[in-house]
């Protein structure tokens, strides 16, 4: 990580900071910022969003409409759960 020798600061957009070497840095005295919580959101939307799927059978019904088994006339039939 100290390779070179015009390193002045470190960032990293990940959860947590194990990965840095803090006690090098503050022997070289190297300020170190991270984003805690930066995955928070996006974490929890893609959960809802992947539960709501998984729900909804939504891959399924794309194989079944992309391998031309399932066409307009079975989903106009199709009773949908409400949720």
């Amino acid at each position: 990580m100290f390779s070179g020798g015009n390193l002045k600061v470190i960032g990293t957009m990940s959860v947590g900071y194990d990965h840095i070497d803090l006690a090098g840095c503050k022997k070289r005295e190297i300020p170190v910022g991270y984003t805690p919580d930066v995955l928070t959101d996006a974490t929890a939307e893609l959960t809802v969003s992947l539960l709501l799927s998984t729900a909804r059978r939504l891959p399924e019904g794309k194989l079944l409409e992309t391998i031309g088994i399932l066409n307009k006339a079975i989903i106009n039939s199709l009773e949908f759960r409400i949720l």
